[in-house]
């Protein structure tokens, strides 16, 4: 039974992703927004949700060591699995839809725009780790609200950037028979994706951690390895999504911008609602993060960025799985 219920969960993440993708396009164009903006701050944040709400019940409502752990394996799992996994999955999209694609596994995108919200992330997350080291918890807190600052500035600025050329959208789903759908019927559409994502990340979630205990998992690898994997798949569906529609920038951009809400959001739970001290599973985690993102930085900003360099991202979630599962 809790085979079918996370099969259950991944169908319902994937007609969800549809559903989100599609209309958050056109909340997007309805408030005149940057299609970067879309997907580094829309896009990210309705994609983020799950995943900082296991944070939130973990650390607020869980009330025991055992939640804590749980609660800090997902604040590290996230960007873990996005900084790795989803990057190269963008990489093995474009390079199985390369055929059907203009610019075969080359990927058309603003490589220094993305390589300045690459920056954002290390900066902020940075901190957030740096913060693990304080003592006072009064002062972590103080932290914390400095990264959920840095994040809405970084938000203000995607979001007042000029709209420029945009691309011709596909019909609403709930809308399918006008040019343009209203706006009620996207915003209901958006709604209904983001809740399905949310049902479908828990239900998995819920399962999955159920076989993993039964498999003798500690509790802070299980949250970093296998929450994210629901919690985290919203991302890298709708990057799949956009690979195959030749949106590749949005793709990225969705990503990095879900990082960016990963460092600060949940962070800031951490520091606000936990003791913040990471162990040696959650720093390995780190180390992994920070590893992979360098080297996504280091190649955008050379402009290099392509889909083969990016499959090099998911080689150090590798290595950590091998080294955890050994430890374990």
């Amino acid at each position: 039974m809790p085979v079918l219920l996370i099969i259950a969960g991944i169908l319902i993440i994937f007609a969800s992703c549809e559903l989100f993708v599609n209309s958050v396009e056109w909340l997007g164009r309805k408030l005149h927004l940057s299609e970067n903006a879309v997907g580094t701050v829309l896009a990210a944040i309705g994609t983020a949700l799950p995943e900082s709400l296991v944070t939130l019940i973990a650390l607020v409502f869980g009330g025991s060591a055992a939640h804590e752990d749980i609660g800090i394996g997902a604040i590290i799992g996230g960007p873990l699995m996005l900084g790795t996994v989803a990057y190269c999955s963008v990489g093995v999209s474009a390079l199985l839809s390369r055929k059907k694609r203009s610019l075969g596994a080359r990927l058309e995108l603003d490589q220094l725009v993305i390589a300045r919200d690459v920056l954002w992330f290390l900066m902020i997350f940075g901190v957030a780790i740096a913060a693990s080291l304080i003592p006072s918890h009064p002062i972590k807190i103080l932290v914390a609200l400095g990264l959920l600052a840095a994040y809405f500035a970084y938000a203000f600025l995607q979001l007042g950037q000029e709209v420029g050329e945009q691309r011709a959208l596909e019909p609403l789903h709930f809308h399918r028979r006008v040019s343009v759908p209203d706006t009620w019927r996207v915003v209901f559409q958006v709604v209904i994706g983001t809740a399905g994502m949310i049902w479908g990340a828990n239900l998995f979630v819920e399962n999955l951690s159920d076989v993993a205990t039964g498999a003798g998992l500690a509790a802070i690898v299980l949250s970093m390895l296998l929450s994210p994997v629901a919690t985290e798949l919203p991302e890298i569906m709708n990057a799949v999504l956009w690979v195959r529609q030749g949106k590749e920038d949005l793709a990225v951009g969705n990503v990095s911008g879900s990082m960016l809400v990963q460092s600060a959001v949940p962070c800031a739970l951490g520091l606000s609602f936990s003791a913040w001290e990471l162990s040696i599973e959650p720093l390995l985690g780190v180390a992994v993060i920070f590893i992979s993102t360098l080297f996504v930085f280091v190649t955008l900003r050379a402009k290099r960025l392509n889909a083969g360099t990016l499959l090099l991202s998911g080689v150090p979630y590798l290595a950590l799985l091998a080294v955890l599962l050994t430890r374990n």
